[in-house]
């Protein structure tokens, strides 16, 4: 009887190991928010980065329309002036050594665009 209850133990210790490494590595945070609000958060970035931390008038983001393939296009107006960029929320990151200081964002002109 006495190898039954170190068996039971050991397999019940194993049990309560492997419920602790489960509810240690889930993800609770699976949750994400819509695309299209990743995309215009991006693109508040991108007008913050290109007009500093601070804008006293002038500079908001207009519109934030899909794309294809998971692009976004973004019409910025910098006082009082379009500034119209794609944007990939998968790949955008602040990048101050690029030559634009962005990844995952391409500038392009507003005449071709969706408005």
């Amino acid at each position: 009887m006495r190898w039954l209850a170190v068996t039971v133990g050991l397999l019940a210790a194993t049990g309560a190991l492997l419920a602790g490494i489960y509810v240690r590595d889930r993800n609770p945070n699976a949750w994400h928010p819509p695309a299209q609000q990743l995309a215009r958060g991006d693109a508040e970035g991108v007008l913050l980065g290109i007009m500093g931390w601070h804008c006293p008038h002038g500079c908001r983001v207009e519109t934030v329309t899909p794309l294809a393939q998971g692009r976004w296009f973004a019409r910025l107006e910098v006082h009082w002036r379009a500034v119209c960029v794609e944007i990939e929320p998968r790949r955008f990151s602040i990048a101050p050594r690029t030559l634009t200081g962005f990844t995952g964002v391409l500038f392009s002109g507003c005449e071709t665009r969706p408005a």
